[in-house]
């Protein structure tokens, strides 16, 4: 649990697919609502490497970690 990202190994799953089908990967409505928004479908589809993906977003998730500390019962 401590070691495994399921959140970036989907990204690399998603970007292998999409280097070796890319016209057979499609995506469903809902993955932009799961991502957030349609940034990171049109990251995999346009290409991107998944550790450029993933570093799109470490800003935002360390900020999040910071405010959320002051909640957190068990730090």
């Amino acid at each position: 649990r401590n070691v495994f990202r399921p959140v970036s190994f989907a990204i690399y799953l998603l970007c292998a697919l999409q280097k070796l089908y890319p016209d057979r990967l499609k995506f469903t409505p809902g993955f932009d609502r799961l991502t957030g928004d349609e940034r990171i479908r049109e990251q995999i589809l346009a290409g991107e490497k998944p550790e450029k993906i993933i570093a799109g977003w470490k800003r935002e998730l360390n900020e999040f970690k910071a405010k959320r500390r002051r909640y957190l019962l068990y730090p």
